[in-house]
């Protein structure tokens, strides 16, 4: 369909609880999503970051992002620059 957005090969975590995959009362939950055809590699799990509090966005070798194609970047290369 022209102009639909194509998503696969997501992490969806939420640290506050349950994850909403969507406001649309069709498609609330990644399983739902699923169902529909869509987002069929992605995952809900955390993330294992080394520690988040701290800014330390790090993976964990056993962080489930890796099983979907997470390749790790220079984070500090992102953004603005000064």
């Amino acid at each position: 369909e022209e102009g639909a957005i194509v998503s696969n090969r997501n992490l969806f975590w939420n640290t506050q609880g349950d994850v909403t995959y969507s406001t649309q009362e069709t498609l609330p939950t990644l399983d739902a999503a699923q169902a529909a055809g869509m987002e069929e590699d992605s995952v809900c799990a955390d993330p294992l970051f080394a520690d988040p509090a701290a800014g330390d966005f790090s993976l964990s070798p056993d962080s489930p992002a890796f099983a979907i194609g997470f390749v790790p970047f220079d984070h500090a290369k992102c953004g603005p620059r000064k």
